[in-house]
């Protein structure tokens, strides 16, 4: 007896992005948790990449600006961008690609913080970034 298998349609399609977004949102709170100074460090569940500035007269680092602003900022006070990302080691250079593909493509991120300014005194440093939609 030969059984058929039905084609999977669209909504299992999106049953499997909803879940891994789930995944995502629930690896950027880990991520956010895992060490103890970012207890303080932002997360932007929902957003786009407005503008990505970089300026070797500032440093080896991109600013970043996104649709929402973040909230509870441990130490950024800029108004002009919301978080920094170094550009020294591979995993920066890494996040640095994603970050310029969900910004070309205007897809929905969700954004975690370090808690710290390492780059610049008013602006948060990147910790992790997740492209979602």
């Amino acid at each position: 007896m030969q059984t058929r298998h039905r084609p999977q349609g669209r909504s299992s399609a999106n049953q499997r992005a909803r879940l891994w977004r789930s995944i995502a949102c629930v690896i950027l709170v880990a991520l956010s948790l895992a060490r103890s100074e970012s207890a303080s460090a932002t997360i932007v569940w929902s957003a786009t990449i407005v503008g990505v500035t970089v300026d070797p007269a500032y440093g080896n680092f991109a600013f970043i600006k996104l649709s929402v602003a973040p909230t509870g900022l441990a130490c950024g006070t800029s108004t002009d961008y919301h978080y920094t990302l170094s550009f020294v080691g591979p995993a920066n250079q890494q996040l640095y690609a994603l970050l310029l593909s969900a910004y070309l493509s205007g897809k929905t991120v969700a954004v975690v913080g370090q808690g710290v300014c390492n780059e610049n005194n008013t602006v948060e440093s990147l910790r992790g970034l997740n492209v979602i939609g």
